[in-house]
């Protein structure tokens, strides 16, 4: 095969560091690291990424380079996620749709065993299930929490939200949403961080549910009776994709609403486990050698 030794790779904002999220999840190649199989020059974003091959390289070397080119202009592609667009479908349901589900989670959960009155990450996995996972929020409070999260699973945070539900079911859901909508356009900061980097335009992340009920479990931390309650959610949610690498990761987000002096502050400390096909991979390398042990005695014994 035919390979080119010169190629442009046109560097605009982030879209680098996705790509080496979406297709080159392992890093093969790290700034700082001797390579004499490529010569390589990049300054800031905006530019251009020169990569010259070096032509006595063997060419099953020279098949990886250009992923190689795309980590490296990604510092931090390793730690950050990409963020779902607003709007976007993830398994299934929209974004406000997990919302719904997410407010029916947390009135599903008894104080002092939930996720939201928790200031350690000891409650973080009550009843999470799906390919979605839910971190918890406060209601007002700065909290530090540690937990491990799945390595296949998105992630839904809430930076500022609330849920308005009707216990008596006579109410509208327009009423609902007009309750609702006039609380939230009263927020004024918002932030996310993941692993240190924010995000920006956080504003275009409001998210509305569709009408729904929930039904609260005793003692739960909405105060929802255990009938089914009218409801509907207006707020600011983000959408993670599952982290692709596995180790420690922070998570900081919240936002809040000056006029109320409300502010939430939360740092989730997360840990990711290594993919279980790593460890099964393992485990077949073990059976292949012993069997080939086996089958080498065999060969010296006749």
């Amino acid at each position: 095969a035919n390979f080119l030794s010169l190629f442009e790779l046109r560097v605009k904002g982030t879209e680098p560091a996705w790509l080496c999220r979406t297709h080159y999840p392992r890093c093969l190649w790290k700034p700082g690291q001797a390579n004499r199989a490529l010569a390589i020059t990049a300054s800031a974003a905006d530019t251009t990424l020169t990569v010259k091959r070096d032509h006595a390289m063997k060419k099953k070397v020279v098949g990886i380079f250009v992923g190689l080119a795309f980590v490296l202009t990604a510092s931090v592609a390793h730690a950050t996620p990409m963020v779902v667009p607003p709007g976007s479908t993830v398994a299934g349901n929209t974004i406000g749709e997990w919302t719904a589900e997410w407010w029916k989670w947390v009135a599903g959960q008894s104080v002092p065993n939930d996720a939201l009155s928790d200031t350690t990450g000891a409650n973080a996995d009550v009843n999470q299930a799906g390919p979605v996972w839910f971190l918890g929020g406060t209601f007002g409070e700065t909290v530090t929490r540690s937990f491990s999260v799945p390595h296949d699973t998105y992630l839904l945070l809430p930076m500022v939200n609330l849920i308005n539900f009707d216990e008596t079911n006579t109410e509208s859901e327009a009423d609902l949403r007009a309750g609702a909508a006039g609380l939230i356009a009263l927020v004024d900061n918002l932030f996310v961080e993941i692993d240190g980097v924010p995000v920006p335009d956080l504003f275009d992340y409001q998210e509305l549910s569709p009408f729904f009920q929930i039904v609260g479990a005793s003692d739960n931390p909405l105060g929802a009776p255990a009938t089914p309650s009218n409801a509907v959610s207006d707020g600011y949610w983000l959408m993670l994709e599952p982290f692709m690498e596995e180790g420690s990761h922070t998570v900081r987000f919240g936002g809040g609403i000056s006029e109320f002096n409300f502010a939430v502050d939360i740092t989730d400390n997360l840990t990711v486990p290594e993919p279980p096909m790593v460890a099964l991979l393992g485990i077949g390398i073990v059976v292949v050698g012993f069997a080939r042990r086996r089958s080498n005695r065999a060969q010296r014994v006749a």
